[in-house]
């Protein structure tokens, strides 16, 4: 399922929850951070905002995708001669 509306009651009778959280592998998830998703916009309260940049030994999901790719395709893609 995906996250576009918040999941059903199992009656259809409204929404279960205004909002969900995903666990990151520290608490028995399997993501790198805790994602909190709310459905209705105006129920956020943003509160900081948040600049950051991945360190050059970065091991989290997007980071290690992002080097395998690099490992599986020609070098010249990357503008690197071979």
């Amino acid at each position: 399922p995906g996250l576009e509306k918040p999941p059903q009651e199992e009656f259809g009778l409204g929404p279960a929850y205004d909002s969900v959280l995903g666990e990151d592998a520290g608490h028995g998830g399997v993501l790198d951070h805790r994602e909190y998703v709310i459905f209705d916009g105006s129920q956020a309260l943003p509160r900081y905002l948040i600049w950051y940049r991945h360190a050059d030994l970065c091991e989290c999901f997007r980071c290690r995708s992002a080097a395998e790719c690099r490992l599986t395709l020609p070098p010249l893609l990357f503008g690197q001669p071979v």
